[in-house]
């Protein structure tokens, strides 16, 4: 009983360690792209497919460093770096999708669980295209379908 419930605070205490130092990488973050100059910052957000008010809501959402989508893609069988050099925009929008997705800690449980291939598409803001290119789709699909919602 005591073992279980000190593996419980441990656990906890690990938990919290992770969401604080993710905070303060969210934060520095945030603090280093507004240092930018404003032409310099609207490139690099537009490159990255994001208004700023966009980017700085995806910085308050924990974990948003991480790189879900290629893990959620290498769950599913695909290469990450393959269907970015392939797909540079459909890619994009994925990553755009999954940064600002307001399930990611659930994400980031089945990942670790190795249960994400099998739940996805409950949830999944990319579950679309996450199903169109399992399904061998993704070498005829365009790089970005307009109009098509994960």
């Amino acid at each position: 009983m005591a073992v279980g419930f000190i593996t419980g605070i441990r656990e906890f205490l690990n938990r919290a360690e992770a969401f604080a130092h993710d905070r303060r990488g969210r934060m520095a973050v945030l603090r280093e792209v507004d240092a930018l100059p404003a032409d310099e910052r609207a490139c690099i957000l537009e490159e990255a497919g994001m208004g700023y008010d966009e980017f700085v809501n995806a910085m308050m959402t924990p974990f948003v460093s991480e790189d879900l989508n290629a893990r959620a893609l290498q769950s599913v069988g695909v290469d990450p770096s393959e269907f970015r050099t392939h797909h540079i925009d459909w890619s994009r929008e994925m990553q755009r999708r999954c940064m600002t997705c307001a399930v990611r800690s659930r994400c980031r449980r089945d990942l670790a669980a190795d249960v994400f291939g099998l739940q996805y598409r409950h949830y999944c803001a990319n579950a679309e295209s996450l199903s169109e290119i399992v399904a061998g789709m993704a070498p005829r699909a365009q790089a970005v379908r307009p109009g098509a919602s994960a």
